[in-house]
């Protein structure tokens, strides 16, 4: 009986290892797979463009639909947390600036929410959205 006991514990003990090894999420390689991609979301007839330059930094610009830079390129940061990611001081100017805040990224899909500003100083109407990038 106690061989038999060793036996069932030595593989209950094999099982748990795997499980713990294999299910674990590993924030490091989101982050290191984010360095140097390039991401892009059509908006009207331009692109918007993110760049994540390195482990926490970000950029962002306006292109045409042959990736030209239109306009300025802004900065900010990240942080990621399993799929999520979080931005800190991110925005792209096109008529308006917008806000990036947050969102999930699925494989070459990242989903990011989003707000911007419309009216006068004073009177001003804040509107959310969701715009989906793409790894190019």
């Amino acid at each position: 009986i106690q061989s038999i006991m060793k036996k069932i514990f030595g593989l209950m003990l094999l099982c748990a290892t795997i499980i713990t090894v294999t299910s674990c999420d590993n924030d490091d390689e989101l982050i290191n797979s984010l360095q140097g991609t390039i991401w892009t979301a059509s908006y009207a007839d331009e692109l918007f463009v993110i760049e994540f330059e390195s482990v926490n930094k970000v950029s962002g610009y306006r292109a045409d639909s042959n990736g030209h830079i239109k306009g300025d390129v802004y900065y900010g940061t990240y942080t990621t947390n399993g799929s999520n990611i979080t931005f800190n001081n991110f925005h792209i100017v096109n008529f308006y600036k917008f806000y990036f805040t947050d969102g999930t990224i699925t494989g070459n899909n990242m989903k990011l929410n989003c707000w911007w500003e419309m009216g006068i100083p004073g009177d001003k109407e804040r509107f959310y959205d969701t715009k989906t990038f793409h790894r190019k």
